[in-house]
Order: structure tokens, then C-alpha cells, then sequence
């Protein structure tokens, strides 16, 4: 499967969120540079605090989980993004299981983002990625690969660091758009019992 094939079944089922995914990896893969999410703020410029001795920045979720993807960086054409492309392929190839309420997060989003990534390292335990940066950041893997995890709230989240997400979505849920999304869910949910 192809990802554009991929983006046509995000539009068939209603769901821009996987398109926006899919978005970011591909743009970054594509051309390299930054991705931010529209409701972010650089405190700082990035030529401040960019590490210049790598090629892939990351920081965990507030749940340390995940790899939060509100703001991602990487070098052009760079195999970690290659292999979230490739995952996301596969995904779809199998099917994607509508009726799972977080099928957007292990189809596009957080969970397939940090499976990949970890995967590609050749980390197999997901989990506790911030109390875990500093040795991962010292793995032969990630130093090799130039691959670099922020572990530091300095760095993001707060108003006192360099990025801020100020995470916008939290007011989205009463919504009108939010409201279609949640519909255009159950009916997907209910077409696909038909199939």
C-alpha cells in the first residue's frame, strides 16, 4: 500500500487527524526542518538550542509513554522517519480496526510514531522515555542514527522554555467540528458492521 492510498482512506472515513499525521512525517522524511502544531510557541529561536550534532529531536509526552509529535525535527530523507512511513503502510495494509477507540493513536498518531522510532533503534520496551532519555540518548543506536530525546520540561511544555504546547484541542471538544468528528466516527463504526 501506498501512502497515498493510505491519505485516501483517511478522507473516506472522515478523519483529518491521520491526514495531519501522516502530513508531518512525510514533509520532514521529504525535505527535512520542523513541524509544529498550530497551537505552539517558540519561546526561543531554534539556532539557540538546537543540538547541531544531531539529526532527529524528540521529547516524550507528559505521560513519558510517548513521543509527543506537536513538534518534531528531523534531517531530510532521515530512516527513523522512513520507518514510521513504512509502519503507517502496514497498518493500513491490515486494516484498521474503526471500532478501537483509539485507532487514530495506533494507526497515525503517538503509538505507531514511538513503536516505529523504537523499533528502528532497536529499543523494545516502550515506556518511561523520560526517565529512560539520558540512556537512551547513550545507546550506540541512537548515537549512530544522530537521534536525540529532550528529556527536560525546561525545554517544553512550560511558558519558561524554549517550545510550548498550549494544547488547544482541550477546548475543542464542545465543538462543532469536534461533535462531527465524534458522529462521523459512529458512522464509520457502523458501516464498517455492514461490511
Amino acid at each position: 500500500m501506498e501512502l497515498y492510498e493510505c491519505l485516501q482512506e483517511c478522507e473516506r472515513v472522515g478523519i483529518g487527524a491521520m491526514k495531519a499525521d501522516i502530513f508531518r512525517y512525510f514533509i520532514i522524511y521529504k525535505n527535512g526542518g520542523f513541524y509544529a502544531d498550530t497551537d505552539t510557541v517558540c519561546h526561543q529561536p531554534i539556532d539557540s538550542w538546537l543540538r547541531d550534532d544531531y539529526d532527529v529531536f524528540l521529547s516524550p509526552e507528559d505521560n513519558s509513554d510517548f513521543f509527543e509529535q506537536w513538534f518534531i525535527g528531523g534531517a531530510k530523507e532521515h530512516p527513523v522517519f522512513k520507518n514510521v512511513l513504512d509502519n503507517i503502510k502496514k497498518r493500513f495494509k491490515e486494516g484498521i480496526d474503526y471500532t478501537n477507540l483509539h485507532f487514530v493513536h495506533g494507526a497515525t498518531g503517538p503509538s505507531i510514531w514511538t513503536d516505529s522510532i523504537l523499533e528502528y533503534l532497536g529499543v523494545s520496551e516502550r515506556g518511561k522515555l523520560r526517565e529512560k532519555a539520558e540512556e537512551l540518548n547513550s545507546l550506540d543506536s541512537f548515537k549512530q542514527n544522530k537521534v536525540y530525546i529532550y528529556q527536560d520540561y525546561t525545554y517544553f511544555r512550560n511558558d519558561t522554555g524554549v517550545v510550548q504546547h498550549l494544547y488547544g484541542s482541550i477546548n475543542w471538544q464542545n465543538s462543532p467540528t469536534y461533535n462531527n468528528w465524534i458522529n462521523n466516527r459512529s458512522q464509520l463504526m457502523r458501516n464498517n458492521e455492514h461490511r
